[in-house]
């Protein structure tokens, strides 16, 4: 009877452990959605600061060393890029798509995007700091 017993209580504390590591797996399942979810709303803030040139917008949006390459190979910085922003110069962009990888406090959009001079592939990074994501880099491709 006491073997039953024991076999039992170590039945029970398995199905609980079992339990747990369900219930852990399906939270970080859950973060990394909540991640997704709070990169694609970044980018189509972003997609809405440059079309209404609201350079304020999207310098919430990115990191203050933030980065971008351009398709010619050039660079810029978050200054001259939010003026460029505020000329008007992105007001026809449009995402056509958006995907997103998660990597802890890391990650990064890919997508196509248009605007009145072409087709691009474009790669955003963001990093989570303090529980706020940022844009840290830029790339920008011609395809069209």
């Amino acid at each position: 009877m006491k073997h039953i017993l024991r076999l039992g209580l170590v039945m029970l504390a398995l199905a609980s452990l079992a339990q747990a590591q369900a219930a852990a797996s399906s939270a970080k399942m859950q973060g990394a959605g909540d991640a997704k979810d709070a990169i694609t709303k970044l980018e189509r803030s972003w997609e809405s600061g440059m079309q209404n040139k609201d350079d304020k917008a999207v310098g919430k949006i990115l990191m203050d060393g933030w980065q971008g390459l351009n398709p010619d190979g050039s660079t810029e910085d978050k200054p001259k890029f939010l003026s460029e922003v505020k000329s008007g110069q992105y007001s026809s962009v449009k995402l056509d798509s958006i995907n997103v990888k998660t990597y802890g406090s890391t990650a990064i959009a890919t997508g196509n995007a248009s605007d009145k001079d072409g087709k691009y592939a474009y790669t955003d990074v963001f990093i989570r700091q303090g529980g706020t994501w940022k844009a840290v880099a830029s790339q920008l491709a011609k395809i069209g």
